[in-house]
């Protein structure tokens, strides 16, 4: 019963923004196709289940996915905007797992990244930028090393950024419901940083001067480096400094 209600609230949604629901069959063939693709542009957009590596290794773009499946595929690049998607106003129930791979050439012009509805974006080559900005959202990853002056970061809905690197001046960060900032083997090292970290979520920084903010719901972060922390922790959340016990059962994650 509840998957049939969770089936209609779907299609009921659906229907309220004026999208197609389509049920098809995989064919079982996958296929490659290959798209010019600019190397100049400045931010990207992905969304709709779509997996994205960023490479230094390729001229084109090139897309995976089941023959049926590419039939959705979309994407534009616009004013230094590449956005990839699936087709406006087409969602398709698949009978079967019908994912979109996408491998684009890494721009060294890349400034801003956004990630949502179930997708991720790996860069495979170290991202260099004055100024930065992330937002990962709807259970999305964002995996890359920055070398930025300042980073303004959004990571929401059970979603997780994999950030390792130096942020030589300030993190603006917001991290929220069940989601995750880096590890605790791999993390961002950054000389400032204001943090808000509510809802079950983790974090873990180094940090050379100084960590403010809040720490809320469930909530924990753990900082490494020189830096002192004035973070304000709330209820059942946690700031762990280098000085305290690096036992804590909170550890494991």
């Amino acid at each position: 019963m509840k998957r049939i209600f969770t089936f209609i609230a779907l299609a009921v949604i659906m229907s309220a923004c004026n999208f197609t629901v389509n049920t098809k069959k995989l064919s079982g063939v996958i296929v490659t196709e290959e798209f010019e693709l600019s190397r100049t542009y400045k931010s990207l957009k992905v969304s709709q289940a779509i997996n994205v590596v960023c490479s230094p290794d390729v001229k084109e773009m090139k897309v995976t996915a089941d023959s049926v499946v590419l039939e959705e595929f979309d994407f534009s690049c616009v004013d230094g905007v590449l956005e990839i998607g699936r087709k406006e106003g087409v969602t398709t129930i698949y009978n079967g797992i019908g994912k979109i791979d996408v491998v684009v050439p890494v721009s060294r012009f890349l400034n801003s990244v956004s990630v949502s509805e179930a997708s991720s974006v790996s860069v495979g080559e170290l991202v260099r930028a004055l100024d930065f900005t992330a937002v990962v959202g709807t259970a999305s990853k964002f995996e890359a090393e920055l070398q930025v002056r300042n980073l303004t970061l959004t990571v929401s809905e059970a979603s997780a950024a994999n950030l390792s690197g130096i942020v030589s001046k300030q993190l603006m960060g917001t991290v929220t419901t069940a989601s995750k900032l880096s590890s605790e083997s791999s993390y961002l090292k950054v000389e400032d940083a204001y943090v808000n970290i509510s809802g079950a979520s983790k974090a873990f920084l180094s940090c050379d001067d100084e960590i403010t903010g809040t720490v809320s719901g469930a909530s924990y972060l753990r900082y490494f480096g020189e830096g002192k922390s004035s973070v304000a922790a709330s209820g059942a959340s946690k700031v762990i400094s280098p000085a305290d016990e690096p036992s804590s059962p909170l550890l494991s994650i």
